[in-house]
Parts: C-alpha cells; structure tokens; sequence
C-alpha cells in the first residue's frame, strides 16, 4: 500500500496480518485502519488495536436474512421513542466494557 494509506478490512480476519499493520500503524507508515473484522472475534481486550486514535473497530455483523432490515429499523425507532421519552436507550454501547 501506499505510505499514509488507509486500510480498511470488511471481509474475513484472517486477510489480514494484524501483527504488520499494528507495526504499520505505529510507524506512521499507514495513516490508519478501518477494521470490520479481526483475526480473533471478539477482540480480546489485550489486543493494542483497541486504544490506538488511528483505527477504527466497527461491529462485524453477518447478514443474510431475507427481512433483516426491519429489525435495524425498529431498533432505531424505538431508540429514537427512548431518547425523546428521556428512557434508556436499546442495546446501547458500553465502551466500559470493551465494545
């Protein structure tokens, strides 16, 4: 890749040699990383890619279900009935936690 590239995995972890592009991310030679999936799911709370500012971890969800959209949406109504009723939000993050 091109020096200060951005890499980006969404596919399968094992693509990835995470060891090279912690050492990459480090050195400045990437500018960051954008990480769908990792070798190990889920992270092990060990693992540096947690608390570098350069990568971004998202949720590695898999797919396929003919209708599964209808549930993303109710969530996110429901979530937004919550915020505006000052409840607790569904299935909210907790970066306590690790994710």
């Amino acid at each position: 890749m091109k020096e200060n590239s951005i890499y980006a995995s969404v596919g399968r972890g094992s693509t990835t040699d995470e060891n090279a592009l912690i050492e990459a991310l480090k050195s400045g030679r990437l500018s960051g990383a954008v990480l769908d999936v990792t070798e190990v799911e889920p992270l092990p709370a060990e693992n540096p890619l947690w608390k570098m500012d350069n990568v971004i971890l998202t949720q590695h969800t898999g797919g396929g279900r003919k209708d599964e959209h209808v549930g993303k949406v109710d969530l996110f109504l429901n979530n937004i009935f919550a915020i505006e009723n000052g409840s607790a939000l569904f299935d909210e993050v907790d970066l306590s936690k690790g994710y």
